[in-house]
């Protein structure tokens, strides 16, 4: 559809009320042609609300994330010990 066209159909506009799609034809009311519903009435919709359930996953899986970060570093420090000879372990506790 043109730009012209569609300029003179108007505002595009989906029912509230009924769901009907329709243009408001530039018309100052834009009123549903099927169940005469004043589309400037439309009911204030709240986005839905974060579900404990869904914040509790978010909450465990930050958890694993840490608890493997804290694993992978615990390693490497076993790692690094391990490596270290036992006299060099006594030598850097006592200093």
């Amino acid at each position: 559809m043109d730009a012209e066209k569609k300029a003179r159909l108007g505002n595009r506009f989906t029912c509230f009320s009924c769901g009907t799609r329709f243009y408001d034809l530039n018309k100052p009311d834009p009123i549903c042609p099927k169940c005469g519903a004043d589309q400037r009435e439309t009911p204030v919709v709240e986005p839905p609300k974060r579900t404990r359930k869904k914040a509790a996953k978010k909450k465990a899986k930050i958890n694993r994330s840490l608890l493997k970060e804290e694993e992978q570093a615990s390693t490497n420090a076993e790692v690094g010990v391990e490596e270290l000879g036992s006299s060099e372990i006594q030598v850097q506790i006592d200093e």
